[in-house]
């Protein structure tokens, strides 16, 4: 067993910890609910433990580090057919939260997880973010 569950188990208050836990549980699916009703392609927000971030615009310097970066993953990818290199503005849900990276990279290996027109996305092969 996770040692960080241990006190909560032997605790005799166990019942009303689960309690809260499951109620907690079910308002951050509903804040997430919340999230994609209220988030549109215009928007640069997150849902990140429940919260709605949304970020600022970006500034130069993170704008031209993100096109040096994208354009050199992107032709790498393609010239080697080893996936698919997506940029900004593509929201990945993981467990319990939702992230927009500036740049993800699908192996050839996913494309059946990528569907036309999709507005959510699984977790890629990896990330890219630009911190400026």
């Amino acid at each position: 067993m996770i040692c960080i569950l241990m006190p909560l188990i032997q605790s005799p208050k166990l019942k009303e910890h689960f309690i809260k836990f499951k109620d907690y549980i079910k308002k951050e699916q509903q804040n997430r609910k919340d999230f994609y009703d209220l988030v549109t392609e215009d928007m640069n927000a997150e849902f990140i433990n429940s919260e709605v971030v949304i970020h600022t615009p970006v500034t130069d310097e993170h704008e031209s580090t993100f096109f040096g970066l994208a354009s050199l993953l992107h032709i790498y990818t393609t010239i080697n057919k080893l996936g698919r290199i997506t940029q900004e503005k593509l929201m990945l849900a993981f467990s319990r939260n939702n992230y927009e990276p500036d740049i993800c990279f699908f192996s050839v290996a996913q494309p059946n997880k990528i569907k036309e027109r999709q507005k959510v996305y699984p977790a890629p092969n990896f990330i890219a973010e630009i911190i400026s």
